[in-house]
């Protein structure tokens, strides 16, 4: 796809971005490194293939998105330069704020849950996730249980929610206007 700039005609796409990496891999590797359970039992939820459940005592736990919320954009604009054809860039910044649910599950499904909201508070472990470009913004306190009825036994199931938010830039190449092939015309004629 080429790049487009507003000396062609057409949508303008963005020519740079920053932080539109993917959430779940770098969520699941921070949640598997609070709750000290190996990545692959940190599963993320409503896959197209789900694949095989852990057996019913292992310890797991699924990692869902719920809703996502962005901040109107607003743009970081800088005037061009007539004598620098790819000047003028405009940049669209959002703040974008995804709620997540993460539901454990096994013999210790409570001790995770609880393992994890008092470990995502630490500032050490923020700041991991912060190297990702995530901030944790809040964590519930509450963790609900659901249990699962599983293949004719019951399951505990406990839900925490907790919002992460990130920031995303997407550079535009809107340029200046140096000079157009066009006449004006006036009741008094050409200008």
């Amino acid at each position: 796809m080429a790049v487009t700039d507003s000396r062609t005609p057409g949508a303008l796409r963005p020519t740079s971005s920053d932080n539109e990496t993917g959430l779940m891999d770098p969520l699941r590797q921070w949640i598997s490194e609070l709750i000290g359970l190996r990545l692959d039992l940190v599963r993320a939820s409503w896959r197209p293939k789900p694949g095989t459940q852990p057996a019913l005592k292992t310890d797991w736990c699924a990692l869902a998105l719920k809703s996502l919320d962005t901040t109107p954009a607003y743009l970081d604009g800088r005037k061009g330069d007539p004598s620098l054809p790819l000047s003028g860039d405009q940049t669209s910044v959002v703040h974008e704020d995804y709620e997540f649910v993460l539901s454990f599950y096994g013999p210790r499904a409570l001790f995770l849950a609880q393992r994890f909201r008092d470990a995502a508070q630490i500032g050490q472990n923020r700041s991991l996730l912060r190297q990702t470009g995530l901030t944790l913004k809040a964590i519930d306190s509450q963790a609900m249980r659901l249990p699962d009825l599983v293949c004719e036994t019951w399951v505990d199931r406990y839900d925490m929610t907790f919002h992460v938010a990130r920031k995303v830039s997407r550079t535009y190449g809107v340029r200046t206007i140096v000079g157009a092939d066009v006449d004006f015309y006036t009741e008094r004629g050409k200008l």
